[in-house]
Parts: structure tokens; sequence; C-alpha cells
């Protein structure tokens, strides 16, 4: 009974701290320049290495960190999911906990795909977007980034990810991830997402790797609609991108779903209640019937907590009824 009683303590004590993508998740995004910055996952301490040669199985900084999870050590580098527990929302690394703990190798893939995007949103800046540098006049060479090659792409084994998620930039913005995709032997087995900001349509080789695959759904990055939309989201326009939405609805293949990921920040908050209003009226399905998602993350830049108190509550009565909100009463 106390040898049992002390495998199930410990086992509590695994869950607590074990996180799948520690151990077979990988996130990659190029910056810009000959560089790629990587990390287990998009939430996590992202680290920069040169464009060259990357060992997946053996790399010394995520060694460190699945060492320090064996061990049950909460590290630094993932404090924010650790954080997001502490605060009772449902952190990344709960969300994967149905993966076992027993599988080794790459499982789980995040790739902010290129530099190059088509908007300067308001809480983005030049480290995730062409258009951001340019503004700023700090470089102009997305033509250059766009023909860039990821060496490290070519030498990743992907033949047991599972998951796949494509950011960007604007992954749409070229076919980059179809030449990821292409590289996957049973795409069939694949869970497949896109973050992508609705301005660009999937190319017809996209389109039938889609078609193939188990299960794709483009999130939609939007965070209000109509000129709020706009202002967000330069020089993006709300009109070009309802007749794209429609377009996704109308062609995409039957497995193909769709959702909403919108960023909140002190400056949209309240945006968030006709946001929602929208989607439930034009994007709440795709043409199966399938549900959409709505997701929503804090704008870091733009902390919506740092409202004077009498703003706070006031948006919080008037945000009751918008049920993805919920959290914000947590």
């Amino acid at each position: 009974d106390q040898n049992h009683n002390e495998s199930k303590e410990a086992g509590k004590k695994s869950q607590m701290t074990y996180c799948s993508e520690i151990h077979h998740g990988l996130f990659l995004y190029p910056d810009g320049e000959n560089n790629i910055w990587y990390a287990p996952c998009c939430a996590a301490e992202a680290k920069k290495i040169k464009n060259d040669f990357f060992d997946f199985e053996n790399d010394p900084y995520l060694q460190s960190l699945r060492e320090q999870n064996q061990k049950n050590i909460k590290n630094k580098e993932c404090n924010f999911c650790w954080q997001e527990e502490n605060h009772g929302s449902t952190s990344k690394r709960q969300s994967g906990l149905n993966f076992p703990i027993d599988k080794s190798g790459l499982e789980i893939f995040e790739y902010n795909i290129n530099w190059a995007c088509n908007l300067a949103c308001i809480m983005c800046g030049p480290h995730f977007s062409s258009s951001w540098a340019k503004e700023l006049g700090l470089k102009d060479n997305q033509n250059q980034i766009d023909r860039r090659k990821n060496h490290m792409i070519a030498q990743l084994d992907l033949s047991n990810v599972k998951r796949i998620h494509f950011n960007g930039g604007e992954p749409l913005i070229n076919d980059d991830h179809v030449r990821v995709l292409e590289k996957i032997n049973d795409i069939q087995a694949v869970k497949i997402t896109y973050n992508t900001n609705g301005t660009k349509l999937p190319s017809d080789r996209a389109i039938r790797l889609w078609e193939n695959s188990h299960h794709v759904r483009v999130f939609f990055s939007i965070d209000a609609i109509g000129s709020a939309f706009e202002y967000i989201r330069y020089p993006g326009n709300w009109d070009q991108l309802r007749d794209n939405m429609q377009w996704f609805i109308k062609q995409m293949p039957s497995n193909v779903m769709f959702g909403i990921n919108a960023t909140v920040g002190a400056y949209n908050l309240l945006e968030m209640i006709d946001l929602y209003s929208w989607f439930k009226h034009s994007l709440y399905t795709n043409r199966e019937g399938d549900i959409s998602e709505f997701q929503w993350q804090p704008a870091s830049n733009f902390d919506y907590k740092n409202l004077s108190n009498v703003i706070k509550q006031d948006a919080l009565e008037k945000l009751k009824d918008c049920k993805p909100m919920e959290s914000l009463y947590n």
C-alpha cells in the first residue's frame, strides 16, 4: 500500500509539471536575418541560432528543459504557463497533457513560417513583420526573406508529427507552408492549424494537401470589425476580408474548419462585443455545419489590466454576455 501511495503521489506531482511540448514539441521562426529562433513551444523562452545544422533530439537547450521537466522542476523558461496556471487559466502545457509520456521524437511542430507580412498590426512590430520594419525604415528585404531557405526545416524528421501549426508573418503570403506539408509521409494522420490575417488566399497546391489531411482549422486573426479592424490591422480592408472569409467557407474542402484568434488589449477590449456578434452570425460554422472556435489572448504591450478600475468594471459589465471572455472574470 505504501509503494502504491508513493507511486500515486509521484504521478500527481508529474502531472503538475509534465509538459508534452517540452519533450515532443518544437517552435521555429526566422527573424529577418540569417537566424532562427527556437523553443519547445511558442509560449516558452526562445533561443537564437544560425540557420544551419540542428539536432532536435540532442540540442543542449531542449535537453536541459527536458531534464528539468523530468525532475518536476518549474523551469523559468516556461514562466508564461506557470503564471497562467497560477491565475486559474488553462495553460498551453495543460492543453497538451493528452500526449503519452513514453513516446519520443518530434510530434508537435509550430512554425512561424516567415518574417514577411503585408500588414503592420498595432500589437506587432518589426521582429515579426516585414511591413512594420519597412514602416520604421529598418529594413526592406521582404523579397529576399520570401526566397530564403530554412535549412533547419530540411533536416527535421517530421515522420511522427501529429500536430502542426503555421503562423507568421503571414503564412499564406507564399508556399513555404506547402513545402513543409509535402515533407510529411502520412498527412492523413496530422491535425493542421493556421493563424492567418485573412488577406491572402491559399494556393491550389495547399488546398490539395488540406483536402488529404485528417483535419485543418484556419484561424483568422481578427480583433475587431469595420473601421476598428482597419485601424488595428493596418492597412487591411474589412470589406475585402469579409469577401475572403466567405470564399474560404464556400470553396474549402469539407474537412477545413474555421475560427477567430483575437488579440485583446486596452485599445479593443469593448470591440469584442461586436466581433463576437459578427462571428456568431457570419463565421459560426463551415459549410458542413462544423462549429468554429473563438479564441483570444492578451496583447502583451497593451495590457487591458492597466486600465483604471472604473473602466475595467464598466468593461466587465458590458462583456458579461460575451461567452468567450468569461476568463476575464477569474
